[in-house]
């Protein structure tokens, strides 16, 4: 007479066994990819960075932002920080700037140009927004100082870091460096820093 654990071993034993576990396990795995996996957001920096004074430190920051979650879930965006970090420090400077999400921008052409030389445009202030899983969008953001404590002497070579927070989760840029090549701050003129192609800021 067969024990219930002999029966167990000859069905494991048997390939219509095995490969009936496998097709759960993959459809298991599937579920879980296509409706469950919640991924995460990748930020890029751009190779440019636009920087004036208004009286405070204001940056434009255009970026890409992927959501690398199942095609079914969404991560809806709260806030928009950044940290940017001199990277010689003179004495009686600040080494670090926050400076925080003012509002969202675009590149207007300026008409009767022919080169590229766009205007600065306003979409709308502070907005929550979703990027849904396996899709990627970009936007220009307009980035103020938080605080006080910003001397134009500060904008020759700086690095900056992006925090994104969402409704469930918080997620950072890489670290990246930006030479302004000793560019005179102007009252609000946006005068573009770039990354260099050695960049090695990690």
């Amino acid at each position: 007479m067969k024990t219930p654990q002999s029966n167990y071993i000859s069905w494991f034993k048997q390939p219509s066994s095995w490969l009936s576990i496998i097709a759960t396990l993959i459809s298991l795995i599937t579920f879980f990819i296509v409706y469950e996996y919640k991924g995460k957001l990748i930020v890029t920096l751009p190779d440019r960075i636009g920087v004036c004074a208004t009286g405070d430190l204001s940056i434009i920051v255009p970026l890409s932002i992927s959501n690398t979650g199942a095609p079914r879930t969404v991560r809806h965006i709260i806030r928009i920080t950044a940290i940017m970090e001199d990277i010689a420090p003179l004495k009686d400077n600040p080494t670090k700037v926050s400076v925080r999400w003012r509002m969202e921008t675009k590149f207007v052409p300026r008409p009767g140009y022919s080169h590229l030389d766009d205007s600065i445009g306003y979409v709308n202030r502070v907005v929550p927004f979703a990027v849904h899983g396996g899709t990627s969008l970009e936007k220009v953001f307009n980035f103020i100082q938080n605080g006080s404590g910003f001397e134009k002497k500060f904008i020759d070579s700086f690095t900056i870091k992006v925090k994104i927070e969402t409704d469930n989760g918080t997620f950072y840029s890489r670290k990246s460096y930006y030479n302004c090549n000793h560019i005179d701050v102007k009252e609000n003129v946006f005068q573009y820093c770039e990354m260099p192609y050695n960049d090695k800021v990690n």
